[in-house]
């Protein structure tokens, strides 16, 4: 039997891109999944603002209560505000920073705060044994870039976050890691980064191409699973080899 069949995994940000991927990915690893495939047997689709704390405790509570338990969580929503990449940050206005670290940190923080909440009970009540959470990071999580100080800040204290939690975490078997994607084709980047900047881009990167969302999903899968058992606090970078340079 597969380790995913009869596992509840809540996914946040499945409307596109990555989010989206991973959960394909995990209805095709016999996950019961949430957020995605809407309308699809065994799913429960939610929209909630995951910087309104309330609306994400409701969330994860009704989970919770229409499938008997939580098991792991994607955390993949995140946005760049409207002036990543055009201005420097002596330009940078108090919106689109707090727009960033509003949905970046505190929106991570929201989801995370809310799933743990429920994991660590869980796993002493031993309805669970174990649990997985991901949040997303960046390349700009490890990495200063121009025109992007507001999303770089959001994106590092991301990694904090992680890793602090992975701590408060590890006591209840529950794993807490962060995966750091380089450039992904997807809605988002095509959004902020017009065609020929993507070209260069893809260029400028090791393996000479953009990313897949599926190659991102299916390292969630790994991460998720009992493969990455010995895995905590760890930050995971898909970006093909681009912060090596």
């Amino acid at each position: 039997m597969s380790f995913f069949q009869g596992k509840t995994f809540a996914v946040t940000g499945a409307g596109s891109g990555i989010g989206y991927a991973v959960a394909q990915r995990l209805a095709s690893l016999c996950a019961t999944e949430l957020k995605a495939c809407i309308g699809e047997q065994n799913v429960l689709s939610r929209v909630a603002d995951i910087c309104d704390r309330v609306a994400v405790e409701r969330w994860i509570s009704d989970t919770v209560k229409h499938f008997g338990h939580l098991d792991g969580a994607v955390n993949a929503a995140g946005a760049h505000p409207k002036e990543s990449g055009k201005e420097p940050i002596w330009k940078v206005t108090d919106d689109d920073w707090e727009f960033a670290q509003r949905i970046n940190v505190l929106g991570t923080l929201n989801l995370v705060r809310a799933q743990l909440g429920y994991m660590v009970d869980a796993v002493s009540d031993q309805k669970i044994k174990s649990g997985s959470i991901i949040v997303f990071g960046s390349n700009a999580s490890v990495t200063g870039a121009a025109n992007l100080s507001a999303y770089t800040t959001s994106k590092h204290a991301v990694l904090g976050l992680m890793r602090s939690a992975a701590m408060d975490a590890a006591p209840y078997n529950i794993r807490v890691n962060a995966i750091c994607p380089g450039p992904i084709d997807t809605p988002m980047l095509r959004n902020v980064v017009p065609g020929p900047r993507r070209d260069a881009m893809a260029s400028s990167i090791p393996l000479k191409r953009l990313g897949k969302a599926e190659e991102v999903a299916g390292f969630v899968a790994y991460l998720l699973s009992e493969d990455s058992a010995f895995c905590t606090g760890s930050v995971h970078m898909v970006d093909g080899g681009l912060t090596t340079c």
